[in-house]
């Protein structure tokens, strides 16, 4: 079994929209990050999204 992250060197980007579900965010960059990818956290709204 290799020892490298399935997505090491990627990034990945987790599209949000204010309303979002914070735990599923959370969770989803957790996944990812435990496979090596680098995260972007991305809106359409113009500053910060609120969850």
């Amino acid at each position: 079994m290799s020892d490298q992250k399935r997505l090491s060197g990627m990034t990945v980007a987790v599209l949000v929209a204010n309303g979002f579900e914070e735990i599923v965010m959370t969770d989803t960059q957790k996944a990812l990050a435990a496979e090596g990818a680098a995260i972007r956290i991305v809106s359409h709204e113009v500053g910060l999204a609120n969850g």
